[in-house]
C-alpha cells in the first residue's frame, strides 16, 4: 500500500480533494481497494498534519500561519473548558475520598487546584467562576478571529480549475494537469506568478 507523505509526491488534485472533503483516503494511492481501520486512519491523520505543515512552510504565507495559530489556540482553550467542566462535575458526584482525589489530581494538571482541607463548595464555585471566565475568553477570541478573517471566510473561493487557468495564462503554459502536478510544484508556479505580478506593478 502506497501512502503519499509529502508535498513533493502528493498531487495537487488529491491535496484539493482532501481540503474539500476532509477525507484522508486520498493520501492512499489506490484507496478504493483499501479498508481503512482505526490504526490506518490514525496514520493518515498524522500524515496529513505533517503534509499541511510542509505546505504552510513552502507557501510561507504569514496570514495563513497566523490564522491557523489563532484557531489552534481557540481549539486548545475549548478542549480545556470541556474537559475541566466534565472533571469538575465528576469530582462533585464522587462519594469516596479516593474517587475525589483522582479527579482533583486530574484537575490540578489543568491548573485548577482543590484543597480537601478547605470548604468544598467555595472551591467548586471558584473553579466554576474560572471556567466561566475561560468561556468568555474563548468567545472573545472567536469574535476577534471572525472579524479579522471575515473577508477570507466569506469571499467566494476561486475553483482550482480557475486558478490553474490563471497560472497557465501568466506563465504561458499550455496545460497544467492537477493529477500529475505535485503540491510543491504548484506552489513553485504560484510563487513565479506572484513575482511576475510584482514586477509588472513595479514597472
Amino acid at each position: 500500500m502506497k501512502i503519499y507523505k509529502s508535498c513533493k509526491t502528493l498531487s495537487l488534485f488529491r491535496f484539493q480533494e482532501i481540503l474539500d472533503t476532509k477525507e484522508y483516503k486520498y493520501l492512499i494511492h489506490d484507496w478504493e481497494d483499501v479498508v481503512i481501520d482505526e490504526d490506518l486512519q490514525k496514520e493518515l491523520n498524522e500524515t496529513w498534519s505533517e503534509i499541511f505543515k510542509e505546505y504552510l512552510t513552502l507557501k510561507d504565507d504569514g496570514e495563513i500561519k497566523a490564522s491557523f495559530r489563532q484557531l489552534a489556540l481557540i481549539s486548545k482553550m475549548t478542549t480545556k473548558l470541556v474537559i475541566c467542566s466534565s472533571l469538575l462535575d465528576a469530582y462533585v458526584c464522587q462519594s469516596t475520598r479516593k474517587g475525589r482525589k483522582d479527579y482533583s489530581n486530574e484537575l490540578r494538571t489543568w491548573g485548577y487546584k482543590i484543597d480537601p482541607l478547605k470548604p468544598l463548595q467555595n472551591q467548586v464555585n471558584r473553579i466554576i467562576s474560572q471556567l466561566k471566565t475561560l468561556k468568555s475568553s474563548i468567545q472573545i477570541k472567536e469574535k476577534a478571529y471572525e472579524k479579522q478573517y471575515k473577508k477570507e471566510l466569506t469571499q467566494e473561493k476561486i475553483s482550482i480549475d480557475e486558478q490553474i487557468a490563471n497560472v497557465e495564462e501568466w506563465l504561458g503554459k499550455n496545460h497544467i494537469d492537477s493529477e500529475k502536478t505535485t503540491v510543491s510544484r504548484w506552489i513553485a508556479y504560484i510563487k513565479r506568478v506572484e513575482k511576475k505580478v510584482k514586477k509588472q506593478k513595479a514597472a
